[in-house]
């Protein structure tokens, strides 16, 4: 065979496999509508609208990704969505995209270069996002869930603002004390140290092939593989991943290794203020999560102030499959399991049956 014909043929056959990677890419449905809108410092933010099916009769709720992840975290597909299952029970549900990810990245080539921080998603992201959906629906508070660092960025907030207006909040493997094995810890350590980005979010899709096929170390540290059928877990591979910025991993990494929940600058102490907190909180953990262990995030029920209660999802807790971190939200169990647990707090906080109707010109593009 001719040099020649062998670079056609793994020309060939590359093309071959994108064309199959990208198979995966498209999201098998979008959001009713998508509300966008500023942060405070000018910073593009894009909120995805499931609208109620039925009488909207509940406070909003706003659902949140987690670290490295972007709104597909919590609405992949039909079969394993929990923004639509919140709105088929009559809330309407924005999932937001916190700055740097998918629909709130600021266009152009350096706008796609993570620079994000965590404490501007608490100080920024977060108000605009409530300010906007409470507008829209004339109502005094919203629901809050967060997966992984969603739920931290909450916890966060009300740490610095035990006022600001969330009527529920559930987290959901969301550990305010991170305890990371040994060789994780070193690993963040020499990322941290390196100050660069994990810039993975626009290639992902090409391991997406591979997922569920092929041996994938990192797999069990993120889910639980019985957890999940191997078409969802190509689907996420190809869809939900985000960029890191440098400082984001800086400031994980130095929580991580030294056991403590508080802001970059070290100024504020976001765990200590978890005692001034009383909005009703609701605390899932996953039995074999590795990111978020039951230790670290049950550390968070115990030093929050208000009604509160801490739901262990597991063979533990009597459930039918232990789960790890991401399957919490994107497991095969996930909707029988998981998702009842979040219904049952959000509408026993919920304030009486009223209309909602939106009240305010936030920007708003049907899809």
């Amino acid at each position: 065979m001719s040099l020649t014909v062998a670079l056609v043929l793994v020309f060939l056959v590359l093309v071959a496999y994108v064309a199959l990677a990208l198979r995966w890419r498209t999201p098998r449905r979008e959001p009713d509508a998508w509300v966008e809108l500023a942060a405070a410092d000018g910073h593009p933010l894009a909120l995805g609208h499931h609208r109620a099916r039925g009488p909207a009769r509940r406070e909003p709720v706003i659902l949140c990704h987690g670290l490295s992840a972007n709104r597909f975290n919590l609405d992949l597909d039909d079969g394993c969505s929990l923004a639509r299952r919140l709105a088929a029970r009559g809330f309407e549900v924005y999932v937001l995209e916190l700055r740097g990810r998918g629909r709130s990245r600021r266009p152009g080539l350096l706008g796609r270069v993570p620079r994000q921080r965590f404490d501007d998603y608490v100080t920024l992201d977060l108000p605009a996002a409530i300010e906007a959906v409470r507008r829209r629906h004339g109502a005094a508070r919203v629901h809050w869930v967060g997966h992984s660092m969603g739920g931290l960025v909450a916890y966060a907030l009300l740490a610095r603002d035990p006022a600001a207006p969330l009527r529920a909040l559930v987290t959901i493997g969301s550990p305010v004390r991170m305890h990371l094995p040994g060789w994780l810890r070193a690993g963040l350590r020499l990322v941290a140290a390196a100050r660069l980005p994990m810039i993975w979010g626009e290639a992902s899709f090409l391991i997406a092939p591979l997922v569920g096929w092929l041996p994938h170390p990192p797999l069990p540290l993120l889910v639980n593989p019985r957890n999940v059928s191997g078409a969802r877990l190509r689907a996420a591979a190809a869809n939900l991943v985000a960029d890191v910025s440098a400082g984001e991993l800086a400031h994980f990494a130095r929580m991580a290794c030294a056991g403590r929940f508080e802001s970059a600058d070290g100024a504020c102490d976001y765990a200590a203020g978890l005692a001034r907190v009383t909005t009703p909180t609701l605390v899932v953990a996953g039995t074999v999560d590795r990111v978020a262990a039951p230790a670290g995030v049950r550390a968070g029920h115990d030093l929050l102030g208000g009604p509160r209660r801490y739901r262990l999802c597991g063979r533990e807790g009597g459930d039918p499959i232990d789960f790890g971190h991401g399957d919490l939200v994107l497991g095969d169990h996930a909707p029988g399991v998981v998702f009842p647990e979040v219904e049952r707090w959000l509408e026993a906080h919920d304030p009486a049956p009223s209309p909602s109707a939106p009240t305010a010109p936030v920007a708003a593009m049907a899809v």
